[in-house]
């Protein structure tokens, strides 16, 4: 089982108002009522220190494809685990963002690699761990 998993959330775009759920993100990880963190593309101290304190010792799983670079400083181990996606129907920049989360990811699973298909070199790592999102 992953301790954090991380999803993307547009609304987190928002200025003031991503300041205001990061830091209810912050304060109800911090005593552990939650282990599904959303963040966005756009940077945000805030963001950054929900970042920093996700990857003290924790597995994360990678819910989305549209992190892109967001996950480079990310030393734990990640997994990517976005399914229902269609590449071929993907938007040039979409392709990127996927290209980007896929380099800083570990491995997938075995659901991501179905949806990726020819995406997905053949060597790339797949994880077939049992584990479930709750």
């Amino acid at each position: 089982m992953y301790n954090i998993y991380l999803h993307y959330s547009q609304i987190l775009s928002i200025p003031f108002l991503n300041n205001a759920l990061y830091l209810i993100q912050i304060f109800l990880f911090k005593r552990g009522f939650i282990k599904h963190v959303y963040i966005s593309n756009k940077n945000s101290v805030f963001r950054n220190g929900l970042l920093k304190m996700i990857d003290i010792d924790k597995n994360i799983m990678c819910c989305s494809h549209k992190f892109g670079r967001s996950l480079k400083n990310l030393s734990s181990p990640i997994i990517f685990n976005a399914y229902k996606i269609n590449v071929a129907n993907m938007s040039k920049n979409e392709l990127f963002k996927l290209m980007w989360t896929l380099v800083y990811c570990e491995s997938v699973t075995v659901e991501a690699k179905k949806y990726l298909g020819d995406f997905l070199p053949s060597n790339f790592p797949v994880n077939d761990g049992n584990f479930q999102i709750n």
